[in-house]
């Protein structure tokens, strides 16, 4: 009996050892895989893992939280754009309003920036040394004017009809069936108009030194 005993014994120390040393060796083959595909060893949000060498040569993992950089706050700004294909969509009547618009807040800046130069400086931008500061000028207003692209494409939107009409009245007094042609020929009035308008309004202001 006691020979029987000291057997059974034995086997069930056998048996817990290969128990023991199975889960010892699926943990190790289970730690390689996850060093290899640098998944964390817990359950939980997947996080990027370093590894680093010790000095006996073996390999330790730490673990390290992925947390973003925080964005500066120009980058936060997000300018309104404005997508042609959409604004041709609305009709060619709306998409050439909205080029002349565009063109005359540009006259519109350049005026601007011109007459605060030579307010500012008792210069005019073309002489030696202001060009630069003329420039300056421009950029800034220039970027603040992107935010009222809204504003353009709605008086764009608002101003299609009446271009269409113009556009229309164009082609019927040249007698030419074709909208870009018309378009043109119209264009080319309304840029003489809004500069001959802007360099008046400059030499009213005193924006021309001689």
């Amino acid at each position: 009996m006691i020979l029987r005993s000291r057997q059974l014994h034995q086997q069930s120390s056998v048996e817990s050892s290969c128990h023991q040393r199975s889960q010892s060796r699926l943990l190790l083959d289970c730690r390689h895989k996850c060093i290899q595909t640098n998944v964390p060893l817990y359950h939980g949000d997947i996080l990027p893992l370093n590894r680093s060498s010790t000095n006996d040569g073996s390999t330790e993992v730490t673990e390290e939280s992925a947390k973003p950089e925080p964005e500066a706050w120009w980058k936060k700004i997000r300018v309104p754009t404005v997508d042609k294909a959409k604004l041709a969509a609305l009709g060619f009547g709306a998409f050439c309003a909205y080029g002349v618009i565009s063109n005359v807040n540009a006259g519109v800046l350049i005026t601007i920036a011109w007459l605060t130069v030579v307010r500012t400086t008792g210069a005019m931008p073309i002489s030696p040394g202001m060009w630069p500061k003329f420039l300056a000028i421009y950029a800034g207003l220039w970027v603040t004017s992107h935010f009222m692209r809204p504003i353009r494409l709605s008086l764009a939107i608002a101003a299609a009809p009446f271009f269409d009409r113009g556009i229309n009245n164009v082609m019927t007094w040249t007698k030419i069936n074709n909208k870009v042609v018309a378009f043109s020929i119209m264009l080319l009035f309304i840029a003489m108009g809004t500069i001959s308008f802007l360099l008046l309004t400059i030499f009213l202001c005193g924006g021309f030194i001689f």
